[in-house]
């Protein structure tokens, strides 16, 4: 699967959710921690200790949340420095190659 397809990554009681741009789900058993340290930092996001939003297909970003087409992913405070920090610098180098 084409990580660019998944749009965000939740987890729920040991199952993981891949949601993906065509509107389906895939699931498997496994921890989340595992999942994202197998996905490329520079466009997957840790924002909270159940979700991790693909940067490709945030559309909003507010003081304590992204928004991903209809969804709302909660930023949690223990995130949120660093996934704000992460969401910036993917914002830039999109608009250092021109490609916003």
């Amino acid at each position: 699967m084409d990580c660019r397809h998944i749009t965000f990554i939740e987890s729920r009681n040991k199952l993981i959710l891949f949601h993906r741009t065509c509107g389906d789900t895939l699931q498997c058993y496994g921890k989340l921690d595992s999942i994202e340290k197998d996905l490329p930092s520079s466009l997957f996001i840790r924002c909270h200790k159940s979700f991790i939003v693909n940067a490709l297909h945030i559309t909003e970003m507010g003081e304590n949340y992204f928004r991903i087409g209809q969804a709302v992913i909660s930023i949690s405070k223990n995130y949120s420095k660093k996934a704000k920090e992460q969401y910036y610098t993917y914002m830039f180098s999109r608009l250092d190659r021109g490609s916003l």
